[in-house]
């Protein structure tokens, strides 16, 4: 009978212990969040867990890849929940897409073409780091130059300065030269970090950079309009599997705040702060959302 009575209450014990934890020890998920390993991707993977975390009961968990296809794969095989692609980049680089130039068609391509995968697209940020004629400041409003059509009788007056194979790509210098019909006085190779003090320095006129770059700002240079569309868009748009999407509506609620929220200047001032002033992506990141009313 005390054996028996034993044995009841150790039962007794292991029921309550395994009802205990399937009450209040089940494991909360963490959502999975993956970025390139440049400081704007580290920004935006940042801000994506800052969000979450702010607006839900959900915790994050980030990871850095090291470029578009790797962070791709780990979309695809649920490494990762949620990343950040840039429109040019998914539809030349992932899609192969060729033809498109307007903005708005690119992302309706994306969003149409991902789908088909399994992948949705959220709105674009709103900003676009696309290639871009950077100029200082002075040389502007000299020649009244505020998009690439400008150029056009002043470019031969001026040198620029860009990767040696910028020069030679169909997608560079030759297709700018096409579709605009300029040629610059003399084209300048140089390495990415030394073209702003090159600049600076009256070495070139025309520095061909990124228009979130936070050098620009250091620098003070003035980005151009591509006003003909010869680059690709590179809106940053927020994307998961649809499965995940379907699952998770209070995370796309979230993330729906992004949309058309952020400007070119706003992530050349976070890029300036983390790359010139050396501040944390976090506190960046943060800062930004709060700013914006996100969290």
């Amino acid at each position: 009978m005390k054996k028996n009575l034993i044995l009841w209450m150790i039962l007794g014990t292991i029921i309550f212990a395994t009802s205990y934890a399937g009450l209040f020890g089940k494991k909360k998920e963490i959502i999975k969040i993956g970025h390139k390993n440049f400081t704007e991707q580290r920004i935006l993977g940042q801000m994506l867990s800052i969000a979450i975390e702010k607006n839900t009961n959900y915790k994050t968990d980030v990871r850095e890849f090291g470029g578009t296809m790797l962070v791709n794969q780990a979309l695809k095989t649920g490494q990762i929940d949620l990343s950040f692609e840039y429109t040019g980049t998914g539809y030349q680089y992932l899609l192969k897409g060729t033809g498109l130039k307007d903005p708005e068609k690119i992302y309706e391509y994306c969003v149409t073409e991902f789908a088909k995968q399994g992948i949705t697209w959220l709105n674009p940020m709103g900003f676009n780091n696309t290639y871009a004629f950077a100029v200082k400041e002075e040389l502007a409003q000299k020649y009244n130059l505020n998009k690439y059509s400008d150029f056009v009788g002043v470019a031969e007056k001026l040198k620029v300065g860009a990767l040696s194979d910028f020069f030679s790509r169909p997608d560079g210098m030759p297709g700018i030269k096409k579709t605009y019909g300029f040629t610059f006085k003399e084209e300048v190779a140089i390495d990415t970090g030394l073209k702003y003090i090159a600049v600076e320095q009256g070495k070139i006129d025309v520095a061909v950079a990124y228009a979130t770059d936070g050098m620009l700002k250091k620098y003070n240079l003035k980005v151009l309009e591509d006003d003909k569309h010869f680059f690709p868009p590179y809106d940053a748009v927020p994307r998961m599997k649809t499965e995940f999407a379907n699952s998770h509506p209070e995370i796309v609620k979230v993330l729906k705040e992004f949309n058309r929220n952020f400007t070119n200047e706003d992530f050349q001032k976070y890029n300036y702060q983390v790359d010139v002033l050396g501040y944390p992506e976090k506190k960046v990141a943060e800062e930004a959302l709060k700013e914006k009313g996100i969290i």
